[in-house]
C-alpha cells in the first residue's frame, strides 16, 4: 500500500479510536465541560460566521467532519516522520512513537495554534484535569495511528 494513503487511513484509525475514547470518557462523566474538539469545530464555524446560519445538524456535522480530516492530515504526517525518522522497527516501538505523535500533536495545535487562533483556551487557562484528559487523547490517537500504520504495511 502506498504510504500515503497508509497515512491518511491510519490517521483516520486514530480519529475513531480517540474519539471513542473521549466519547466514553463524557458519558462516564469523566470530561469537564464539552469535548475539546467539538468546541473548537464550533468555534471554527463561529470565525467563519456560519455557526449562527446553520441548523443543529449541520453545525453536529461540520465539527465532527473537521474532527476527522484533521486527523486524517495528521497521519499523513505520521507517514512522512515515521520514514524520515525511521522508527518503523515493529510493534514494540509503536506505542513510544505514538505517544511522542500524539503529544507533538497537541503541543502544536492545543498548546499552539488553537490557542492563538483564540478557538480553545491555552493549557495554562485549563484546569490540569481537563489539559491531561486532552493530552492523553492525543496519545490515544498517536498509539492507534502508529499501530495501524505497522497493520497497513502488511496490506497489499
Amino acid at each position: 500500500m502506498n504510504p500515503v494513503v497508509r497515512g491518511a487511513a491510519s490517521g483516520l484509525a486514530g480519529v475513531f479510536a480517540m474519539s471513542e475514547v473521549m466519547g466514553f470518557a463524557d458519558q462516564a462523566g469523566v470530561v469537564e465541560g464539552e469535548l475539546a474538539f467539538k468546541k473548537v469545530g464550533e468555534n471554527i464555524e463561529k470565525v467563519a460566521g456560519v455557526y449562527d446560519d446553520l441548523p443543529k445538524g449541520a453545525r453536529e456535522a461540520g465539527w465532527i467532519s473537521q474532527h476527522f480530516v484533521y486527523g486524517t492530515a495528521a497521519g499523513l504526517l505520521y507517514s512522512f516522520a515515521e520514514r524520515r525518522l525511521r522508527f518503523d522497527k515493529g510493534y514494540a516501538r509503536a506505542i513510544p512513537a505514538g505517544i511522542v505523535f500524539g503529544a507533538l500533536l497537541w503541543v502544536i495545535g492545543f498548546a499552539g495554534w488553537v490557542p492563538l487562533a483564540r478557538l480553545y483556551p491555552s493549557p495554562d487557562d485549563q484546569t490540569p484535569r481537563k489539559a491531561g484528559m486532552i493530552l492523553g487523547a492525543h496519545a490515544v490517537y498517536g498509539v492507534a495511528t502508529a499501530i495501524a500504520y505497522r497493520m497497513l504495511r502488511l496490506a497489499p
